[in-house]
């Protein structure tokens, strides 16, 4: 993020994915107020803002190595 200005990005096959569903408000008003300190925070050393951000990161890691191996909510336990 530093060197480069954004992050990683690993393109993946599609047919990966389960279907979904995307859900968008017409007037996303609060999301600039919400999200528009987030930068200057990380940029800032926010504790908390980089704990979230290492956290969804994480997250994010777990789901495509769950659609790499193909596990499903229902196959974790069984």
């Amino acid at each position: 993020m530093d060197r480069v200005g954004y992050g990683i990005y690993t393109v993946m096959d599609i047919s990966l994915l389960p279907p979904l569903h995307l859900i968008y408000a017409e007037n996303p008003s609060d999301s600039g107020k919400v999200h528009s300190t987030v930068r200057r925070k990380w940029l800032d050393g926010d504790e908390f803002i980089i704990s979230s951000m290492a956290e969804i990161a994480k997250l994010a890691e777990e789901g495509r190595t769950a659609l790499l191996k193909k596990i499903t909510p229902r196959s974790k336990n069984s």
